[in-house]
Parts: C-alpha cells; sequence; structure tokens
C-alpha cells in the first residue's frame, strides 16, 4: 500500500542537454541532411529546418524535464513521469536488491550521475533517474539502503555522502596501456572493407610503380609494392590503437572501484 510519497524533486538541470543531446541527430541533423540531398531542398531551407528543429529539441527536452520528479517516502520509492498522460512508479524498498550509479562520458564532463534502482533476482531496473547531482547520487543510495535495512526515518533522511575506500582506480596511465592492447580486430575488418570499396572508385592505377619503371628498374617492383603493404598495414595497426585508446578513455577514464557500507 502506498504511504502518499510526494514526488517533489526534479532531475538536475544537466537533464536538458543530456535529453537534447539524443535527439539532435535526428531533428537538427538527420531531417535536413535528407531534406538537402535526397528532397531537393535549397541550403537555405536546410539550415531554416536544422534551426526549427532545434527549437523542437530544446523545447521537448524542457517538457520531459520539467514532467519528471521523483521523491522518497517512508516505505517506497516514487517516479512520476510523462507528458500528457502522468504515470506514477511505486518501489517499495523491500523489493531493492541495489541501487547502481554509472557515470557515461557525457555525464562525467556535466559531473552527473545516473541512478538505476534495481529489483528482484534478475536486477531489472524498476526506475532510473537519468541524471542527478555526485551528491545526489550518493544520498539516495545511502537513503534508500538505509530504508531497506529499516533504519528510522530521521537517520535516513540525514544519510549523507559517506567517504568510502577506495580498493581500484583506472588513472590514465592504465587507461592508456589498456587502450594500446585494447584495439578491436572488428574494427580494422570494417576499416579495410571500406577502404576495398573506396579504391575501386580512386585512380590507383596511377600509383602502380610499373607504370614509371623501365625493363632494368621493373624487378624493383616487387620491392616497392611490398613497401607499399607493410605501410598500409602499420597505418592500419596504428589506427587501431588509437582507436582502442579513444575507447578506452570513454569507457574507463574516471574508473573507480570503492568498498560502501552494508
Amino acid at each position: 500500500m502506498s504511504d502518499g510519497a510526494v514526488a517533489d524533486r526534479k532531475l538536475h538541470p544537466a537533464a536538458l542537454l543530456l535529453t537534447f543531446v539524443r535527439r539532435l541527430p535526428e531533428f537538427v541533423l538527420g531531417i535536413p541532411a535528407v531534406a538537402y540531398f535526397g528532397g531537393g531542398v535549397s541550403m537555405g531551407t536546410a539550415i531554416a529546418l536544422a534551426a526549427l528543429g532545434f527549437a523542437l529539441s530544446m523545447a521537448y527536452a524542457w517538457l520531459v524535464w520539467s514532467r519528471f520528479s521523483y521523491g522518497a517516502g517512508a516505505s517506497e520509492f516514487v517516479i512520476e513521469s510523462g507528458l500528457f498522460a502522468r504515470n506514477r512508479r511505486a518501489i517499495p524498498y523491500e523489493r531493492v536488491s541495489d541501487v547502481n550509479i554509472t557515470r557515461p562520458l557525457l555525464a562525467r564532463l556535466l559531473g552527473v550521475a545516473v541512478i538505476a534502482i534495481e529489483t528482484g533476482a534478475g536486477g531489472k531496473d524498476e526506475g532510473k533517474l537519468e541524471c542527478v547531482s555526485l551528491d545526489e547520487a550518493a544520498r539516495l543510495r545511502d537513503l534508500i539502503r538505509l530504508r531497506k535495512a529499516g533504519a528510522a526515518p530521521d537517520r535516513a533522511d540525514a544519510a549523507g555522502p559517506a567517504a568510502e575506500p577506495l580498493i581500484f582506480a583506472m588513472s590514465i596511465g592504465r587507461v592508456l596501456l589498456a587502450g594500446l592492447f585494447g584495439f578491436s580486430l572488428v574494427f580494422l575488418a570494417v576499416l579495410g572493407g571500406i577502404v576495398e570499396n573506396v579504391t575501386n572508385w580512386l585512380p590507383l592505377g596511377e600509383l602502380d610503380p610499373e607504370r614509371y619503371l623501365d625493363g632494368r628498374q621493373a624487378k624493383l617492383a616487387g620491392a616497392v609494392a611490398l613497401a607499399w603493404t607493410l605501410t598500409a598495414a602499420a597505418l592500419l595497426i596504428l589506427v587501431g590503437m588509437v582507436s582502442g585508446v579513444v575507447r578506452a578513455i570513454v569507457r574507463d577514464f574516471g574508473f573507480r572501484l570503492t568498498r560502501a557500507a552494508a
């Protein structure tokens, strides 16, 4: 039975930017590009469509943010959302199996975090707060855990971010090392496929060394071809390492493993 918990808190204002970025490819880039390249509209019309898409994306982001709220009651956590039809989701603390805090790349750049409230044996996300401050994330995690354990309301309400012993952290050196040896062969295969298709449209015949060598120098053609092959292989490996470093930085930079109180 509901304890009358009130959803009186809003997400961090940075949620506006996160929602806008998610809609950016569709409204600001996708539709104008399709209209310009596929619909035969003028550049001015495409720019106007991009401006309209920008305005619509900002309006949508504000509506989503303004209509989303959450709150912690004595026995349940509530989330209210919905642009037109309001949806109220109540999560009893006794059903919560864990509170997961994650920080994707954009969230780290903005100094915020994502909270996922997991329930059930399968660890299903019953509720998610896409953008809260780091202090609020720690406060909610500790509050939910304390109330799940049956702590008194006044003690749970006073719960704040507690210092947690650091177990492991990904320094920039570790991230770079992991990236150098963590590039994907699939990426190289995709890149090789792109290069192979692009070469069909390039005048690579002009680079054939046999076109510029006389009879006495023709025997050097094999060595030149081998040099080209080795250079291409080295470039592919370099690109693969760079892509691995970029992926590692995006995925692991700032990773910290701490031990939270039970």
